[in-house]
């Protein structure tokens, strides 16, 4: 059996490419299958992640123009992703930069699966129809816990029905926040289930066997700050200061951010290895964590530390439930904190982990439960 699957695994982004890595690695140790990531990366995307923006606005040149100086240690950065692509996905020989050069691939798999990750943000830059498996009319086709990235396509897409339309050829469909699953349920008039994020699908001592991840060699305890772009300055002193009077460190694995806003001043110390590598190592030996990603909550409830996600989307944007989602799935609602309000006794949030690896063991199963069902369908 082959298996296609078209998800964000080329941003140079840890989540998007563990999330990847996490749902072909599922498929092959379970199943008699060949599971092929498609290699497709659209043109929003590329200019996303690349070393230059490379559209002409006043905002992206001054942008562009404050990376220069740091190109060496951007291109470090970039060279720890594609060291990790190369070594853990199956790739198509192939390269896709365009939709219309997917129509080839239509028939050559048995299964197609699109998800996870935003992959139905219809408003991110690197959107594309190829998500919704627009160029295949054949084999079956499945949605794995695609994130709609908080935004509903009801009222954001300028064609809905193109959706819709499109949606109603899945065999298969899932989502990843209880907002996806109401806007899709609105649009398709389906019951569609929530399935957990791909990374679930390994526990914490699964991914780090399956990925060889080796110590850091880190005598000091620290605070591993994960976040997308770290140029909340008022957040950043107020974690120098908050670590400063728990005698921790602060690590960062971004270089880019690292460099652009200086972090240094605030006495951050920048991790030799960035991308899912550094990722997994930071998370497995930090006393606490500090982030507004969803990965990186999920990754720190994961494995079972003391987080705080200081975002707060949910109280400025209701429509944004990703990380709020996933606490309230998990009990952890009380690790959301106000950046601006961060305090030592944050650090310090009770959580129940017996609780918490209870819900997440039984999101797994479900999870495997749903992957079960559409890889055994040809066989009924």
């Amino acid at each position: 059996m082959k298996i296609g699957i078209v998800t964000f695994h080329n941003p140079d982004n840890c989540g998007s490419m563990l999330q990847a890595y996490a749902l072909q690695t599922v498929l092959e140790k379970n199943y008699d299958c060949k599971a092929e990531i498609i290699n497709f990366s659209s043109r929003g995307q590329r200019q996303m992640y690349s070393l230059w923006d490379t559209r002409l606005r006043p905002r992206i040149l001054k942008s562009n123009i404050r990376t220069l100086p740091h190109w060496g240690t951007i291109k470090k950065m970039k060279k720890d992703y594609a060291e990790f692509s190369a070594k853990n996905f199956n790739l198509t020989k192939k390269y896709y930069k365009r939709n219309r050069q997917l129509f080839e691939l239509n028939g050559k798999y048995d299964i197609l699966i699109a998800g996870g990750d935003q992959v139905w943000n219809v408003r991110c830059r690197d959107t594309d129809l190829a998500y919704f498996l627009n160029f295949a009319d054949k084999g079956l086709k499945v949605a794995y816990s695609p994130s709609l990235g908080a935004v509903n396509l009801n009222k954001f897409a300028q064609n809905p029905e193109i959706y819709r339309d499109l949606l109603l050829k899945f065999d298969y469909l899932s989502v990843r926040e209880p907002n996806g699953k109401k806007w899709l349920g609105d649009l398709t008039g389906k019951d569609i289930p929530i399935i957990a994020d791909p990374t679930m699908l390994f526990t914490p001592e699964q991914w780090l066997e399956t990925l060889n991840i080796q110590p850091t060699g880190i005598k000091d305890k620290f605070i591993f700050y994960y976040a997308f772009s770290h140029s909340n300055r008022e957040l950043n002193e107020r974690l120098r200061d908050v670590a400063k009077e728990l005698g921790l460190k602060v690590l960062v694995i971004d270089r880019k951010g690292y460099a652009i806003n200086n972090l240094q001043q605030y006495g951050f110390e920048l991790y030799e290895q960035s991308g899912p590598y550094g990722f997994l190592k930071m998370i497995n030996e930090a006393t606490a964590v500090v982030t507004d990603s969803f990965h990186g909550t999920l990754f720190s409830a994961l494995f079972n530390k003391n987080f705080c996600n200081f975002k707060h989307n949910i109280e400025i944007d209701p429509d944004d439930d990703r990380s709020a989602a996933l606490l309230k799935q998990l009990g952890l609602e009380n690790h959301y904190v106000l950046g601006a309000k961060l305090n030592k006794d944050d650090f310090n949030i009770p959580a129940d982990y017996a609780s918490v690896n209870e819900k997440i063991a039984q999101m797994r199963s479900k999870a495997m439960d749903y992957i079960n069902t559409f890889m055994t369908h040809k066989a009924n």
